[in-house]
């Protein structure tokens, strides 16, 4: 007679671990869709209005900064593929020499 009671606490236990899983996991996608579709939203606002968050500041820009915080620029380093090359390539590390010299 207990066996009967048993199994079903144990089937109750699962159906209940079942709905729980399928309420929490609808609620996650909800919140992730919500998200991602809130920083797409974002990001084409801000491509829209010329503020990308992939913009790059000028050796000129970058200067002045540094200008204006009392500092002076004493380091640069090209990053990614144009310092591969740069390694190899004479000519592109000259380029790079020559428009660091003239900031």
């Amino acid at each position: 007679m207990y066996w009967r009671y048993a199994v079903k606490r144990v089937i109750y236990a699962v159906i209940m671990y079942a709905v729980i899983l399928f309420i929490f996991s609808g609620l996650f996608n909800t919140v992730a869709e919500t998200v991602m579709r809130s920083s797409i939203q974002e990001a084409i606002r801000a491509y829209q209005q010329g503020l990308a968050s992939d913009r790059r500041l000028t050796g000129d820009q970058v200067k002045a900064m540094a200008e204006a915080a009392g500092a002076r620029m004493r380091h640069v380093k090209p990053h990614g593929a144009l310092y591969n090359t740069a390694a190899t390539d004479y000519d592109m590390s000259m380029n790079i020499v020559r428009a660091v010299k003239d900031l």
